[in-house]
């Protein structure tokens, strides 16, 4: 033990020994406290984290916030608490270096002291009486005051002072790599720490939101109108109604009522009729911006793809694809209406030469003619960076305030990738990744706000990183979208393969898809539940829509829903109760074993390029994650949730990695079981810098992750913060008040788990 102590310095040590509390003596009372016996072997039988502290090798890697103090942790796994005295009621030593430098402790508040015997200490004063000391091999520091004096023995305050053993307070500065301990008398120890990787915030990153320092993305742009409001009440919007019982649909008979879908259609549109193509049936055949229809399914079961509509097609499924905008479907409740896809639906007569993927979905909303179809380039004159609204451009052309406009870049420059990676290291899997080897691709949506000059003015912040505008590679081009179009009050039921494998076969991954939105703005889908299947719901090249008060039930399937390519998307209240096979081995069951509550594959998440993603107080099961399927999603709120962190549920193949870029930000996230990752970068889950605060939860009192450099932030991991919704306080911030359908929705929210 004889260089034991030289590998911290003394206000540490005493700290490190007090922190390990005596089981006896659980009052202040000097005549209550423990012998120097009891004391003395008290010592002696907690000296391990000294002890781990002096084995080779070993150092501290991060700093924890802790419930009452700090955590200090080892890079051999295993941690050292650090608490303030207000923390601590039981009886401690008081320890302190003499003029001899000798160690020195006292069991009775200070009123006798006696020497450690065993321990031989080098931590001293140099010859100009200031401390110093050697720690993990970083060579001699000098202890500081915070107004910069070094600390001389003997002359700052008394060396037999009790304010030795224990710490008035705690608090790191992550930016200055110190943490100060501050005494009862007054004085504080800075340690100076370059070696400890420290988050760049001392306290909550709220508290820093709209400052200089801020790293906190503005998500509060996302869902239907930028969640400013609701999607309205349908029954309001004068709308025509159409019946589908009125065009031959017969419930609850088993038969399909495709047909009397595409008749309704028909009707509807006398002079644009309807086409087909292989992939779909396009109704009507040609866009309707404005159709203000509402399609109104009664109580009872509908049939809209079964055995006689494959077998009339070789097998193979249409799409039932809607071109319209203002235009609703809507049933007679979630628990009343059902709306059934009886057969999988294959993309070819060879589902083989599609893959894992050749299943089409059953129901489309989405543009036909396209919305790129005429639209203008406007090549971006300057660099774009994170949060600006302004976009400057060569020629506005003809935009005007409420056009949709759609910022896209495709960089080949690795060395810009590197920079989106924001200092993630190099790792062996890079040489596959298409964002190193081919191009970097990052597209946002974006709803214009006003046009002077030759800027651009947008609605919403741009949330991609720093966006080069060198060599014309970044351009703003208007679109067309399809805008206020609705789903509700349904339930979607398929037959999900039991068991479920993923990439076990088409059918697994995309056999029973049920319903997509494409080319939409500020559209919806809510109050829907879903019974085994295999793919719910996509939001595909869309913005500002919502997906809300969703439940899945039934079998496990591939996905439950997800923003693919699209911006600004709200998915809240979506309770995964699914069940099924385990895809892999957890901490709670066995791989193939069938598990109660497992959720799908990939629960509500993002896929490509998806940015400003909000997934708001949300649920799922001990198999799953929130999907985060590569491609390069960017930008992802996952806040107020409560599910597992499960390694291989994020998606995305091998070649699309990382799976996440910057700004993934988990937001007070319950964690239901252990993580069994312990890295962001490595193996299995690749996401660069996430901030993680206020995790808590079963999960997170036996399981970290190991190395915090891999965070951008992490803060108050094991106890929640507020505010509780960081969607919640942003939307309040930016808009004076929380909206009242907001409001509304978190009190009706009821978990079953």
């Amino acid at each position: 033990m004889r260089n034991l102590i030289s590998t911290i310095p003394a206000a540490v040590l005493c700290l490190l020994l007090a922190a390990c509390k005596p089981e006896t003596g659980t009052t202040d009372k000097p005549q209550d406290r423990p012998s120097s016996e009891q004391t003395a072997a008290w010592i002696e039988g907690n000296m391990h984290s000294l002890v781990q502290l002096k084995a080779p090798g070993v150092r501290i890697d991060s700093i924890f916030d802790s419930q009452n103090g700090y955590r200090f942790c080892l890079n051999n796994g295993k941690s050292v608490s650090v608490v303030p005295d207000s923390c601590v009621t039981e009886a401690v030593p008081v320890l302190y270096l003499n003029e001899k430098n000798e160690l020195m402790w006292s069991a009775d508040g200070c009123l006798s002291f006696e020497k450690l015997e065993g321990l031989d200490c080098s931590l001293c004063t140099d010859e100009s009486g200031v401390w110093i000391f050697d720690f993990m091999g970083m060579g001699t520091m000098p202890l500081t005051l915070p107004d910069g004096q070094k600390l001389e023995f003997g002359k700052k305050r008394n060396p037999d002072a009790c304010s030795y053993s224990l710490f008035k307070s705690i608090r790191r500065h992550g930016s200055k790599g110190t943490v100060d301990f501050a005494l009862a008398d007054g004085s504080v120890f800075t340690l100076n720490a370059p070696f400890v990787y420290n988050p760049p915030f001392d306290d909550n990153p709220w508290d820093h939101f709209d400052k200089e320092d801020n790293v906190l993305r503005d998500y509060s742009y996302a869902g239907y109108h930028h969640g400013e409001i609701c999607p309205p009440d349908v029954n309001t919007l004068g709308y025509t109604i159409y019946n589908i019982c009125d065009y031959g649909a017969v419930p609850n008979d088993g038969k399909s009522d495709r047909q009397a879908l595409v008749e309704l259609i028909k009707d509807a549109f006398p002079d644009k009729g309807v086409s087909y193509t292989s992939d779909a049936i396009h109704l009507p055949a040609g866009d309707v911006p404005d159709a203000r229809i509402i399609i109104y399914f009664p109580e009872g079961e509908f049939i809209l793809f079964g055995e006689e509509d494959a077998a009339a097609n070789n097998g193979v499924c249409r799409t039932l694809n809607f071109h319209m905008g203002h235009f609703v479907i809507k049933g007679a409740g979630h628990d009343k209406t059902r709306i059934v896809m009886d057969a999988p639906g294959a993309w070819d007569e060879d589902t083989s030469s599609g893959g894992f993927y050749s299943g089409r979905p059953m129901l489309a909303i989405s543009s036909y003619r396209g919305i790129w179809s005429g639209c203008q380039n406007l090549i971006i004159t300057e660099d774009l960076l994170t949060g600006t609204h302004t976009v400057p451009v060569g020629s506005t052309g003809s935009l005007k305030s409420g056009d949709w406009v759609y910022i896209s870049a495709h960089v080949s420059d690795p060395d810009y990738a590197r920079e989106l990676m924001e200092g993630m290291p190099d790792v062996s899997a890079m040489s596959t990744w298409e964002i190193i080897n081919k191009y970097v691709s990052l597209s946002e949506f974006h709803q214009v706000k006003a046009v002077e000059g030759n800027n651009v003015i947008l609605y919403e912040p741009m949330l991609m990183g720093r966006v080069p505008a060198s060599d014309h590679t970044v351009y703003l081009q208007n679109v067309k979208m399809l805008e206020e179009n609705g789903v509700e009050d349904l339930c979607f039921a398929g037959h999900t393969p039991d068991p479920y494998k993923h990439h076990r076969s088409w059918l697994d991954d995309s056999g029973y898809c049920i319903l997509n939105f494409g080319s939409s703005v500020n559209s919806w889908i809510r109050r829907c539940n879903y019974e085994d299947i295999v793919e719910g719901t996509t939001f595909y090249c869309s913005a500002a829509c919502s997906g809300y008060d969703l439940e899945f039930n039934g079998r496990r399937g591939h996905n439950a829903t997800r923003s693919h390519v699209s911006s600004f998307v709200l998915f809240g209240n979506i309770r995964d109760y699914t069940a099924g096979a385990i895809d892999c081995t957890t901490s709670m069951y066995n791989a193939g074993v069938d598990a109660p509550w497992t959720g799908c594959l990939h629960t509500a998440g993002v896929n490509g390029d998806s940015h400003g993603c909000v997934l708001w107080r949300n649920i799922w099961g001990y198999d799953s994650t929130f999907e985060s399927h590569a491609s390069q999603p960017n930008a992802t709120l996952v806040d107020c949730c409560r599910g597992a962190l499960v390694t291989h549920k994020f998606g995305g193949d091998s070649s699309k990695l990382p799976h996440h870029l910057g700004g993934l930000v988990l937001w007070n996230m319950d964690l239901i079981m252990p993580l069994d990752f312990t890295d962001w970068w490595s193996g299995n889950v690749y996401v660069v810098k996430p901030i993680v605060v206020g995790m808590h939860g079963v999960g997170t009192q036996t399981s970290s992750w190991r190395d915090n450099s891999q965070m951008k932030i992490i803060y108050s991991y094991g106890e929640a913060v507020n505010p509780e919704s960081l969607y919640e306080a942003q939307l309040e911030r930016r808009l004076g008040y929380v909206p009242a359908w907001l409001q509304e929705q978190k009190s009706s929210i009821s978990w079953k788990y």
